[in-house]
């Protein structure tokens, strides 16, 4: 349970309408008793959101997601439950007492962590007006002193360890230092500051604390990557986070978010107008952080660098992309721009003109898919025609389709009568073989051996009662049979990742279904001797044991239905299923000798 008292919690909520804080991010409309909205979870174009004032409580009949005020929060922000019970106190006049239980120890941790990026983004912005060097280089950036001070821009001084003693003098300890990233302790036990001689860029959370720095070299022949970023922390996850969402949410226009690669890229925008637009942290563009920007925009515009680097991003994103909900774009610049280049040279007009004209993700793909080819000889209108064929039969939507069909007949001289029975049989193909994979898959795997379904709930149940999910980093979602268990396994991870306390209230407030939350509390109160004797080595025996049974029937049935011309991805299958009998082998020898 969380470190406050019950009373004081309810306090907190009924201080607080549920209608003027869901205000802040849904545009709700009062419809009898309760108010509706579009829902932020979800995409959606008829509203199915409701907020009951009268019961402080929302829910989206689209999407499933409900509960209180803090839940909202907590959803909304990608925050914990503390934090968010915080921002409402805040948010009523209401001072929480510093007293509390087993979360304090991890509460006061995180509070001093980010009291020390604080001061450390303090201490960097004054140095940034102390050195000529970093003041020069921020100018040949063209930054002005508006922007700089909007994202807190500073400087890392050229020593080894000034950081720490700035620190040091504030009372902070070099263990916290060292925890927090800030701070390193080699192998010989030196300890020194881990950003020096670079232009700082804090990185602030959804609710606005600095959480971790970006450091940008200044000197192209200076030792060290271009740019050099806090690692993970208690406070900082790179995979969770986006540079400048917390202005960007406020600044959405379109209904659009613009993603671009870089630090420099989001200030110059931001400078010149254009402040809807994010950047990652350092990693590459996820599902998860189109899920993040879905609470925000319904379209998502990829505008990373014009070079070939920036056109491979460009590819995997959308590659991580495919399953996801949002609308995606992307706008291409010449090889020889980035968004900050192009918009400092050519101006907000100029970019706001390229920004309308950016091309859905289908365009996109095909105007790639034709670079190589001649479009003039029969070979490579042929090509580009197969090719074609196979981007739009992942189309679900039929006007789509059509349009893009008209196009597709008009570069190649194939009539759209045939361009549309290709791409309905390549569809129907697909589907046809993916079905036998499934019907194959699923004949052994529809009825769940009772050994490895309480397998299942043995482990999931001591992750959620040891308040934990250290043991189950062995495992990914495919290890746990589909519906409850992996929807189970998949909120313990979610609360890990967000540094939510894992206990059976965090977890059910991620789980969307509610046969899944009663499915769960009654697997947490049952009493079934079986499932109490258990343990978690022989649970995960069983797991590990099923998943690759299952993975060797899954891609036996692929290597049949592979196309015998394809021996490349035959290939690769073939040597899936050796590893994946290999391991099979020496487990089933190593149980042997236990």
């Amino acid at each position: 349970m969380p470190k406050y008292s019950r009373e004081l919690i309810d306090e907190v909520i009924e201080a607080n309408s549920i209608v003027d804080v869901v205000s802040g991010y849904v545009t709700l409309k009062k419809t009898g008793r309760n108010y509706t909205g579009l829902c932020p979870f979800h995409n959606e174009k008829t509203p199915s959101f409701s907020v009951s004032p009268d019961k402080n409580l929302f829910y989206c009949f689209g999407c499933q997601e409900g509960g209180s005020t803090i839940d909202f929060l907590m959803k909304i922000e990608n925050i914990d439950f503390l934090e968010a019970l915080e921002m409402l106190a805040a948010r009523a006049g209401i001072t929480l007492p510093k007293t509390g239980d087993f979360d304090e120890a991890r509460d006061n941790q995180k509070k001093r962590f980010y009291q020390i990026h604080r001061d450390l983004a303090n201490f960097y912005y004054v140095n940034l007006k102390r050195n000529e060097q970093a003041k020069n280089y921020v100018l040949s950036r063209g930054i002005d002193q508006n922007i700089r001070k909007d994202f807190g821009i500073g400087f890392a001084p050229n020593a080894w360890r000034a950081g720490i003693g700035f620190l040091t003098e504030r009372g902070h300890t070099i263990d916290d230092m060292i925890a927090c990233g800030v701070a390193i302790r080699n192998d010989r036990g030196d300890i020194y500051d881990r950003f020096r001689n670079r232009l700082m860029i804090p990185i602030l959370n959804s609710g606005g604390k600095v959480i971790g720095f970006g450091g940008r070299k200044m000197n192209d022949e200076d030792n060290g990557p271009k740019y050099l970023n806090s690692p993970d922390t208690p406070i900082f996850n790179k995979g969770y986070e986006l540079f400048n969402l917390n202005q960007a949410k406020k600044n959405i226009s379109g209904d659009q978010l613009i993603v671009v690669e870089g630090y420099m890229d989001v200030i110059a925008l931001c400078q010149n107008g254009v402040k809807n637009c994010v950047a990652s942290l350092g990693t590459s563009f996820t599902l998860h952080h189109a899920k993040l920007i879905g609470r925000y925009a319904k379209e998502i515009v990829l505008c990373f660098d014009g070079d070939e680097a920036g056109n491979q991003a460009t590819q995997k994103a959308l590659t991580e992309l495919k399953d996801s909900r949002v609308r995606i774009k992307v706008l291409r610049l010449d090889p020889k721009d980035d968004p900050d280049s192009f918009i400092r040279r050519e101006g907000t007009n100029a970019f706001n003109q390229v920004l309308k004209n950016a091309m859905t993700s289908t365009s996109y793909l095909l105007k790639e898919l034709e670079k190589p080819l001649d479009m003039r000889s029969e070979d490579g209108r042929i090509k580009y025609a197969e090719g074609a064929i196979n981007i739009l039969s992942r189309l679900d939507s039929d006007v789509s389709l059509s349009f893009y069909t008209k196009q597709i007949a008009g570069q190649t001289g194939i009539s759209e009568q045939v361009i549309l029975g290709a791409v309905q049989k390549n569809g129907e193909a697909r589907d046809r073989a993916i079905g036998r994979i499934r019907l194959n898959y699923q004949a052994k795997t529809k009825k769940i051996k009772k050994a490895y379904a309480q397998a299942q709930c043995a482990v999931l149940r001591l992750a959620i009662e040891e308040k934990s999910a250290k043991a189950l980093s062995q495992f990914s979602s495919s290890y746990f049979s589909k519906g409850f268990y992996r929807n189970v396994f998949e909120a313990i991870m979610d609360c890990a990742n967000a540094e939510t306390p894992i206990d059976a209230i965090s977890v059910m407030s991620v789980l969307a279904d509610e046969k899944d939350i009663n499915t769960l509390q009654k697997l947490l109160v049952s009493q079934d001797e079986d499932l109490i004797n258990i343990n978690f080595d022989e649970a995960a025996d069983i797991i590990n044991k099923n998943y690759l049974e299952n993975e060797i029937t899954r891609i036996t049935s692929e290597i049949k239905l592979c196309d015998p011309e394809d021996t490349e991805q035959r290939q690769q299958l073939l040597k899936q299923l050796t590893v994946l009998k290999t391991v099979q082998s020496n487990k089933e020898e190593a149980n042997g000798k236990r």
